[in-house]
């Protein structure tokens, strides 16, 4: 390789996860025999990594580093990281992403398929959870997504420029880089034959477990967890996933409950709804926990809230049969207000809701009672109608828990009686 050829500027955000980080660069230096420039910024770590970086940047295995007084998030650290900038081309990624071993290297590749689609405002190496599927390494071609993640990303210094803002604090993830991509009309897209190991793949935001090392085992392991869901953004400081949306098409649900909200149809059942959450309220006081189907209010402040319907409370945009962004055995509590209903397949979804429990756990749950008004199936989509018998032989028989609350609750209401259980997990 030529001595005056201009290196290429990498940039990489981290925060909290020295195991990953560290894994991370090293296969980096490893793997990367093209001239090139790694910049770490890290968004105000404190479990190690400030000390790491001195060392690596010593030892070579980092060009420079830059230590932010506060955790500003991936956007931020990018932008941060981008004043340094020099290349023409340059790359972004992320502290738990791994690039592929190639000859020529991943970065030579990268900068060949980018200098050949002047078009594109940016390509994407494909990430994939457990290595190794069969590829064609030789095999060029690029593909159009509907969004592209920072993760050994190839764009020019230039394009960055030319958008309005995209140095300041842009968000360099998914959905929005592609947007300003768009302003450039340029395309955008992800190889198909250059594939990167996410080591870091459903885990928490403070990485393995000390002392931990087999990273293609746990990958493995949060995939089978995971069910190849994609791994969700975490808010460090509250450890929520934010930014989870679900594929369905919500818009004639949204319209829906607009009418019944125009016409008064749902009052009374709005009115009892609340009644329930008051109720719940008490076992979701304490710990990290979540309120399935919140709606507008949250049981409590404390929970997290999640929704088919965008509220200002819901905090995960998900249907709740499948809670793939928490690991087992994770949360306090769970309540669950007239949503259970629901679902067709009750003790599957009852099973998920134990499943991230932790033993003790508490979990909060109201439905119609099905055994007062039957005819409650028919009502805005519920699948099930739940009675006092039924419920109890699931939470005593099937899901092995310990029942701490089991009452009807009526209210002098004619139209309207709910079944409220509160069971323990043993």
């Amino acid at each position: 390789m030529k001595e005056n050829i201009e290196p290429i500027d990498i940039v990489l955000v981290t925060f909290n996860r020295l195991n990953f980080l560290k894994h991370t660069v090293e296969k980096i230096y490893e793997r990367t025999r093209y001239p090139h420039r790694l910049w770490v910024i890290d968004n105000c770590s404190e479990d190690g990594t400030q000390d790491w970086l001195k060392s690596a940047k010593l030892h070579g295995f980092v060009h420079d580093y830059i230590l932010l007084e506060e955790n500003k998030g991936l956007a931020t650290g990018l932008s941060e990281g981008f004043k340094k900038v020099k290349s023409e081309f340059f790359i972004t990624t992320q502290d738990d992403v791994v690039p592929p071993d190639l000859t020529p290297c991943w970065l030579e590749r990268m900068l060949g398929i980018a200098k050949d689609n002047p078009d594109y405002g940016g390509i994407a190496m494909r990430i994939q959870r457990i290595r190794h599927r069969e590829v064609d390494e030789n095999k060029e071609s690029i593909e159009s997504p509907t969004s592209l993640a920072s993760v050994f990303r190839i764009q020019k210094k230039n394009d960055i420029e030319e958008v309005e803002g995209f140095g300041s604090r842009p968000h360099w993830e998914s959905t929005d880089f592609v947007n300003r991509t768009k302003q450039l009309k340029k395309k955008y897209g992800v190889t198909t034959h250059l594939y990167a190991d996410h080591i870091g793949f459903m885990a928490d935001n403070k990485g393995f477990e000390k002392g931990f090392t087999n990273y293609r085992t746990y990958a493995k392991e949060r995939v089978t967890q995971g069910k190849e869901q994609p791994y969700p953004d975490i808010e460090p400081k509250s450890n929520i996933p934010i930014k989870i949306n679900t594929k369905r098409d919500r818009g004639e649900q949204e319209k829906r409950e607009e009418r019944w909200e125009e016409y008064g149809v749902d009052r009374i059942s709005k009115v009892s709804r609340r009644l329930d959450q008051v109720l719940l309220k008490e076992y979701a006081a304490e710990g990290k926990g979540l309120d399935i189907g919140c709606g507008r209010i949250k049981c409590h402040e404390n929970a997290i809230g999640m929704d088919v319907f965008p509220f200002s409370s819901v905090d995960i945009l998900a249907e709740g049969n499948d809670l793939w962004m928490f690991k087992d055995n994770e949360l306090d509590f769970i309540v669950a207000s007239h949503s259970l209903e629901h679902f067709a397949d009750t003790k599957k979804v009852l099973k998920e809701w134990v499943r991230v429990l932790k033993s003790g756990g508490i979990l909060g749950v109201a439905v119609p009672d099905g055994g007062f008004r039957p005819g409650t199936i028919v009502d805005k989509g519920h699948k099930v109608a739940l009675t006092v018998d039924i419920l109890k032989h699931i939470f005593k028989r099937v899901l092995r828990m310990k029942l701490l609350r089991l009452e009807l609750i009526n209210e002098g209401n004619t139209r309207n009686q709910n079944i409220l259980i509160v069971a323990k997990k043993r």
